[in-house]
């Protein structure tokens, strides 16, 4: 997102690349690490690799155009609503947001990072991380916050199993709410 380099051979040709400069002003392309996430499911012999597009990042089979898979990057966390992935997704104004892939049947979306933890204090099902790459959670229910995943599983398993069960969290589930993908 910014400025990049493109074919002159465009439309024929749709090469683009983003950019940096050294010190003394040269253009030097920037190499894409390739992100593998698993085998194509539609071709079988393709990998399934991070793309970044228009609205946010997703995966892609790397037999391309031969094969035509894509699917949104998941987050590591089920829907609370239907029990689809949630994946990444971006607002036409840019802004990364989480939603239910199975949209538009399901409108289940967060602005932040969801975490499968119940919270400590009001039992909400789940917790959201404020900066993806920060600790801090903060309860999208009650606004509680925790400094990081380990105090908040603490405070959650303090809680009375018998509270946990009248906000819908099993007793079993008391330390970490089944919301993650197994």
């Amino acid at each position: 997102n910014g400025y990049f380099l493109g074919c002159s051979s465009y439309p024929e040709c749709r090469f683009t690349s983003e950019f940096e400069r050294d010190e003394e002003g040269q253009v030097k392309l920037v190499k894409e690490e390739v992100q593998v996430m698993g085998r194509c499911e539609k071709c079988g012999n393709g990998d399934m690799i991070v793309k970044s597009g228009r609205y946010g990042r997703f995966l892609a089979c790397s037999n391309y155009p031969d094969c035509k898979n894509t699917k949104g990057f998941a987050v590591g966390f089920d829907c609370v609503k239907c029990g689809s992935e949630v994946i990444e997704k971006r607002s036409r104004k840019g802004k990364v947001f989480y939603g239910c892939s199975n949209y538009p049947n399901c409108k289940f979306a967060v602005w932040q990072w969801p975490v499968a933890i119940g919270c400590g204090a009001c039992g909400h099902s789940f917790l959201t991380r404020k900066d993806p790459a920060g600790e801090e959670l903060v309860c999208p229910e009650c606004k509680s916050s925790y400094d990081n995943e380990a105090e908040a599983r603490r405070v959650f398993a303090e809680r009375p199993p018998e509270e946990l069960e009248v906000v819908g969290v099993p007793a079993a589930d008391a330390v970490e709410t089944n919301h993650s993908a197994s």
